[in-house]
């Protein structure tokens, strides 16, 4: 029998008739085993719906609890501290902070071949191996318990690394149902554009079943306004998530000083400020979003000097600021031969901070011997020669950011200058 998680997730991509199924009842704490960063899950399962929370691992997943139906997709964010609750409606947006939806989407273009029974923590399990085109060797194996129809074990290897996420401590029997239920005092932070949810009686709020990504529960208000020679203008304001460069919103700031006004979950930002009388546009690079905290932003399209580019950070003190002018120590950088994610080529010399990966996806942090213009240059020269199409890129003084793709891939890379080196940031995402 197919797992409910695998045909869950072609059910989405392929728009296949809904699963409906009768599943057991158990609980687990689900342990991912990975080179870089290791994770402790507590799920709780019910037929086609589970419960899922973070007991332990990075802070760039949140500890918050998710209520998942797999019959619909639909996904619930749960903040119990400021009783607040999101509706997710695309199952695909919570890879990142459900292991349970990210795995399964990382393998969804291999091809899958059925491999033995085996016996896993006491489950007779069906054997499932995943391999990508023009590849002999696996890229990862699953285990499905027969019984309690599920993926109980996922291993994932690349890079001579493996990677593994695995069900431990598994009880099966009755627990308390209201695990499943959002109490009646928790606020929907999507209330205005309508709630998913029906209510059964005045004291629950009970999860229906219709389709929804944990793009975060609790967050700020970020306010951007524009102006020219001290008076408001109006201009059109985009706001994109900086990490994948996703475009979120965009609204009009108003002449009469009426800002763009956006509610954004906890996280990293930039914004892009059109003046459409002027064909002018500025970037606001950085925008930190913190949870109850209000960021404002005025755009200066003044013709006096810089003042534009002034206008687009927050203050910050004056002193100690290089400039970051292209080929100050290098003429040009070179490839060490290293190949990172078995497909960014990686600049010589430089020193690698903090590596994560997620299956084939992954990000990187590392330091780098020179200007943020001579690392973006490096990879605008290399990466079109590997086949690579360049996408968005902005540039300010201290601070850089481009995006390329190639096929179903997408790479997002960032340097910052932080005194005579450069912090190069890497996003490698293979959809």
């Amino acid at each position: 029998m197919v797992s409910r998680l695998l045909t869950l997730f072609f059910s989405i991509l392929l728009v296949a008739v809904p699963l409906i199924v009768q599943g057991a009842q158990f609980t687990a704490d689900i342990v991912i085993t990975d080179p870089h960063e290791d994770f402790l899950y507590k799920i709780y399962v019910k037929d086609n719906v589970y419960r899922l929370q973070k007991l332990k691992g990075p802070e760039t997943v949140p500890p918050y609890p998710m209520i998942v139906n797999l019959e619909t997709g639909i996904s619930w964010g749960l903040n119990p501290q400021l009783k607040k609750y999101a509706v997710i409606k695309d199952i695909r947006k919570t890879m990142l902070v459900n292991p349970l939806v990210g795995w399964p989407i990382n393998r969804r273009n291999m091809i899958e071949q059925a491999g033995n029974d085996e016996l896993i923590s006491g489950y007779d399990c069906e054997t499932k191996l995943y391999k990508r085109s023009k590849k002999s060797e696996p890229s990862a194996k699953v285990w499905v318990s027969k019984e309690l129809d599920f993926i109980i074990r996922e291993e994932r290897f690349s890079e001579n690394q493996t990677s593994v996420l695995e069900f431990k401590n598994i009880k099966e029997g009755y627990f308390n149902e209201r695990l499943f239920v959002i109490p009646s005092d928790f606020i929907n932070i999507k209330e205005n554009s309508g709630s998913p949810l029906v209510r059964s009686s005045a004291s629950d709020k009970k999860l229906s079943v219709k389709r929804t990504p944990q793009i975060g529960i609790d967050g700020g208000i970020l306010l951007v306004t524009a102006a020219k020679n001290n008076h408001p203008i109006k201009a059109f304001v985009k706001v994109f998530k900086k990490e994948d460069a996703k475009y979120i919103e965009g609204k009009w700031s108003l002449p009469d000083g009426t800002p763009a006004e956006y509610k954004l979950p906890e996280g990293e930002y930039y914004v892009k400020v059109q003046n459409p009388e002027e064909r002018a546009a500025k970037e606001i690079m950085d925008v930190k979003i913190e949870p109850g905290r209000t960021v404002t932003f005025n755009t200066d399209f003044s013709v006096s000097d810089n003042a534009g580019k002034k206008a687009l950070v927050p203050p910050a003190s004056k002193t100690g600021v290089q400039k970051n002018q292209p080929g100050d120590r290098f003429e040009k950088l070179q490839s060490s031969g290293e190949l990172l994610f078995e497909e960014i080529p990686m600049i010589k010399g430089a020193e690698i901070i903090k590596k994560m990966s997620f299956g084939p996806n992954g990000k990187v942090d590392m330091k780098v011997d020179a200007s943020t213009s001579d690392i973006m240059n490096f990879y605008k020269t290399i990466l079109p020669e590997m086949g690579w199409q360049q996408g968005m890129y902005m540039e300010k003084e201290t601070a850089a950011a481009i995006q390329f793709k190639k096929e179903t891939s997408l790479i997002t890379i960032k340097a910052s200058l932080k005194g005579q080196e450069s912090e190069l940031n890497m996003i490698f995402i293979k959809n």
